[in-house]
């Protein structure tokens, strides 16, 4: 390693280490693990709406990129 990456490597750990938050004695009420779970099954859900929305477009986009027809123009 040379000296630059090494100067690099410590700033990036100690960035890291500035930033890492000391341990937190809080309280999580019960529901914040619902909430998160809602979170996470809305998002997937959403995203899945998304695609099952725009498929179309996706199945067109590959179809294109991965057709052997393609518009080359003639050929000499």
């Amino acid at each position: 390693m040379s000296g630059s990456q090494k100067a690099c490597l410590c700033a990036c750990i100690a960035i890291l280490a500035g930033l890492w938050p000391a341990a937190a004695r809080a309280y999580l009420d019960p529901a914040t693990g619902s909430y998160i779970f809602q979170l996470l099954v809305a998002g997937l859900l959403g995203g899945l709406l998304t695609l099952k929305l725009f498929w179309r477009n996706v199945k067109g986009f590959f179809a294109r990129l991965f057709s052997k027809h393609r518009d080359a123009g003639p050929e000499d």
